[in-house]
């Protein structure tokens, strides 16, 4: 059985391939359900490597690797997904796509990956079961997000996954540094939309107009006492307004408002209340103004929740790769969200942060912002631990 070091030393060995494929991919990223050409050059790469290629949905790719005999199986997934955010221009190696951008390292993500793929197929001998390198699309489309459909078409079945294990970069943690959670990491979100109808006029005669406006903005304000009055103060809940929409003219008053915005929150019974307070307020402003309201309220990627012993092996792997002083198992659950979340439903599973912030090189810029790079370094140091997860695993 391949040693510690020896993984460690052939990632490293793999780390300019690794930065070469994240930065080709990085110039050429591709919209949620539209990689068609990512998924193109990671079947490539896949059969380069010697795995067995399937596209089980859309633009998903599953590389599989199978050991020596039957045995149990880990899946290890990456996202594919780029984001719509115009690139600050100045790299050599930045986006080619106007108005497209890896904004949430999901290019290095696939990197990682495929080093792991690397590493694995050189040893599948000394694997007693099957690894199963899921790339998926469009995580970033919340609601609609890429993983559902990927497990709805039985990615972690025959034979059923023992331990999934997804990760992200993370430019709150220092490069090398990991952080698992035991219990709860990601947060559930889901998105909500209301329509208020009122009765258009002039802007110098509001008395005979019914304001939609004024009704939007006043339903902004109180909606900011949900969580502070209605959500008990121990159970951690957000609800952000991202938009509103109104009006063509500054002196037209318009016949309707749209808002919309998320919530996010770790207990289903918070996610009722909230859908139910949304509606119960925005209704009761928009009667106060003489206008209607019409809610929508989406549920969202549910809240992604380790499990225990998948958390401790995966810790016991980074600490093996990189040493105890880089592991951090006291880092609080985060208010972001990923569709991890329906696969860490199926299967024991660990989702984990790889630390990417090196301010010399300028990858402390936070995920989604036009700037945001990473420490190519820690691709290497990403491969190495998940291979150490399957080897822990399947020996």
């Amino acid at each position: 059985m391949a040693s510690t070091h020896h993984l460690l030393q052939r990632a490293r060995a793999l780390e300019s391939r690794l930065i070469e494929l994240r930065r080709t991919l990085h110039q050429y990223p591709e919209l949620g359900y539209e990689e068609v050409n990512t998924a193109r050059r990671i079947a490539q790469e896949l059969r380069h490597l010697g795995a067995e290629v399937r596209t089980p949905v859309g633009t998903a790719v599953v590389g599989i690797l199978r050991g020596r005999e039957r045995g149990r199986v880990v899946v290890l997934r990456s996202d594919m997904d780029a984001l719509a955010v115009e690139e600050v221009p100045g790299r050599d190696y930045g986006s080619r796509v106007p108005g497209v951008m890896h904004a949430c390292g999901h290019d290095g993500h696939m990197a990682i990956l495929m080093g792991a793929v690397a590493i694995l197929g050189e040893m599948r001998d000394c694997l007693r079961g099957e690894v199963r390198f899921v790339f998926q699309p469009a995580e970033e489309k919340l609601p609609e997000g890429g993983a559902r459909a990927l497990v709805d078409a039985g990615v972690l079945d025959d034979p059923p996954a023992d331990l999934v294990v997804g990760f992200h970069l993370w430019p709150d943690l220092p490069a090398g540094k990991v952080a698992v959670h035991s219990g709860a990491v990601m947060a559930a979100a889901d998105l909500f939309q209301v329509v208020f109808a009122g009765r258009g006029g002039h802007g110098a005669l509001p008395h005979r107009a019914a304001d939609a406006v004024l009704a939007a903005c006043h339903a902004v304000v109180a909606l900011e006492s949900v969580i502070g009055r209605d959500v008990d103060a121990l159970a951690p809940a957000v609800l952000s307004v991202g938009m509103v929409h109104g009006g063509a003219s500054p002196n037209v008053i318009p016949d309707e408002v749209i808002l919309a915005g998320t919530t996010r929150y770790f207990d289903a019974g918070v996610g009722d209340l909230l859908g139910r307070r949304i509606a119960e307020v925005t209704a009761a402003v928009a009667r106060a103004y003489r206008c209607r309201a019409q809610v929508e309220y989406r549920r969202g990627y549910p809240a992604v929740i380790n499990d225990p012993m998948a958390a401790d092996l995966v810790a016991s792997a980074a600490a093996a790769v990189l040493g105890e002083e880089a592991g951090r198992r006291d880092l609080p659950p985060a208010m972001v969200s990923e569709d991890f979340s329906y696969f860490a439903r199926r299967a024991p599973a660990c989702y984990f942060w790889l630390g990417t912030q090196n301010k010399r090189e300028g990858t402390h810029r936070p995920l989604h912002s036009p700037d945001f790079d990473l420490d190519e370094e820690v691709l290497a140091l990403g491969a190495a631990i998940l291979a150490q997860v399957c080897v822990s695993f399947l020996s």
